[in-house]
């Protein structure tokens, strides 16, 4: 039998510490303690946040920033109007003038904000978005090959774009190897605004090649969540078969008034 001595232990905690004290990214832990402290001043900005920046490539160099989403939930004592001034005055202005000049000059008057975009939020954490979350999103998708946002598909009604647009994406990535015979992969990266329909960023690319990939007659219009399941037929009784089979690589199948996989064709 291992016997696991007291100086064992201590030095497996004291490992444990220098490795998250020495190797972890220093902003990250700036960043952490800067939140926990503005929690015990009680700032008006409470500990949950979602960002998302949308930034537009001309051959494959970033040239300015598109839009920049940013809700927060906040004291019951703010106004919508103080939240959008407060997170320019203590959030957007102080990152630009963080970043070195390349950096800098992609930020520019006409940047479109989604600041709370949903209005006013004062409830937050697990007490607000708490529930069924489903198999591991990685699973579900396409393994460490893709990069992933938002929950498990199986937690979600279609009316979430983290389902219904990660099944559009993959429609639109088979219609684009369709489209582009030359292409050796498709890739579709699709970001939404929380209480905005049409998505703030769309693009289809094949990352090997290092070329876009663009679809005729896609208009944003076409990926709100309501177009989505109307074109996918979301509403329908089909989750059977995802649940079983997963939700991608599935042969689409129509059984009576129902196409299953649809995303697949």
């Amino acid at each position: 039998m291992t016997v696991i001595r007291q100086e064992d232990l201590i030095q497996s905690v004291a490992d444990a510490l220098q490795y998250i004290s020495y190797y972890h990214p220093l902003d990250f832990i700036q960043a952490v303690n800067e939140a926990y402290e503005r929690v015990r001043l009680r700032h008006p900005l409470r500990p949950d946040m979602k960002s998302q920046v949308s930034i537009v490539y001309e051959n494959g160099r970033a040239t300015r920033i598109d839009s920049i989403v940013l809700s927060t939930c906040h004291d019951e004592s703010m106004t919508l109007e103080h939240v959008k001034e407060l997170i320019h005055e203590e959030v957007v202005k102080p990152v630009a003038a963080r970043q070195d000049e390349h950096i800098a000059a992609l930020f520019h008057d006409t940047i479109t904000y989604h600041i709370n975009p949903a209005g006013e939020w004062n409830i937050g954490g697990p007490v607000a978005d708490c529930g069924l979350t489903g198999r591991k999103i990685v699973v579900d998708q396409y393994g460490a090959d893709c990069e992933i946002g938002g929950g498990a598909f199986s937690g979600k009604d279609p009316s979430k774009v983290d389902r219904s647009a990660a099944y559009m994406a993959r429609h639109l990535a088979l219609r684009a190897l369709h489209e582009h015979p030359h292409a050796q992969s498709a890739k579709v990266q699709l970001a939404y605004a929380i209480g905005v329909p049409e998505p703030v960023s769309v693009r289809i690319y094949d990352p090997v090649m290092a070329c876009e990939l663009p679809l005729s007659s896609l208009t944003p219009s076409h990926l709100t969540p309501s177009a989505i399941i109307e074109h996918l037929q979301l509403h329908a009784p089909i989750y059977a078969a995802t649940a079983r089979h997963g939700h991608f690589g599935v042969a689409s199948k129509t059984i009576g008034p129902h196409v299953f996989h649809a995303w697949e064709r």
